[in-house]
């Protein structure tokens, strides 16, 4: 018993250390983005992803096939089928960019607007920065930045973590992110009833809108009841018409 105590200890710190090694900036979330939309175009289908850049080297096709698997299951509402090759079902006008390693002051749009092979990557020595978008043809619905200390490969659960954090943190389930400077940003975990606290934003607040006429404390007071309750902890709106 003592020895399965101590094991179950020992992960459960790993995997602290590894959720805590991730910081999340730059988030904005753009007026024409819809929690709606989101949902109709990637429920229950595949959703297209394109990765640039990859700051292990080596294969390829492995570094997309593990990056699609951190994505797994990290986002609010239905299930969806992450994807680097999408199927019929797809609707292709949609997709998610993910640029490993970007310059400093490159804007997000670019991730839209630029084709893959142009989007410039350098390396950081030890340091991963994983910035995303989620676009509507060459238009930007949202984007967010992460980055950890190191990893040892693409399997390393701190490197599975940033993906998984920032796959949570580019669909919020509202238009913006209310909380205080340093105040956990709170993430749902997809399914009812379910909250969770991801890193802080190091960079006070977001670049995306706050929710007008409610406090950042009496938000977080919200989330914090509806993850202990039995109720769903969103309702998505109907989505509107496409631009």
């Amino acid at each position: 018993m003592w020895t399965r105590s101590c094991l179950l200890a020992a992960v459960l710190a790993t995997a602290a250390c590894a959720a805590g090694n991730v910081r999340l900036t730059q988030q904005d979330v753009t007026p024409t983005y819809s929690p709606g939309e989101f949902a109709v175009v990637a429920a229950g289908r595949d959703l297209w992803v394109v990765v640039a850049g990859n700051p292990f080297g080596g294969d390829a096709a492995a570094f997309e096939t593990a990056v699609m698997d951190a994505m797994h299951g990290r986002h609010w509402g239905q299930q969806t089928n992450f994807t680097t090759t999408p199927g019929a079902n797809a609707n292709t006008r949609y997709r998610v960019v993910l640029l490993f390693d970007p310059p400093r002051a490159l804007n997000g749009a670019r991730l839209c607007r630029d084709a893959p092979s142009a989007l410039p990557s350098e390396s950081k020595g030890e340091e991963i920065v994983l910035f995303a978008a989620f676009c509507r043809g060459k238009k930007l619905r949202t984007q967010i930045k992460g980055r950890i200390s190191r990893a040892a490969g693409p399997n390393d659960p701190a490197f599975r973590e940033l993906v998984g954090q920032v796959t949570n943190g580019l669909f919020p389930p509202n238009r913006g992110v209310d909380r205080d400077r340093g105040e956990p940003l709170l993430i749902s975990l997809g399914f009812p009833g379910a909250v969770r606290a991801a890193a802080p934003v190091s960079q006070g607040w977001p670049m995306g809108r706050r929710q007008s006429g409610v406090s950042p404390r009496a938000s977080s007071a919200t989330a914090a009841t509806a993850s202990s309750s039995n109720a769903p902890t969103m309702v998505v709106p109907r989505p509107r018409a496409a631009a």
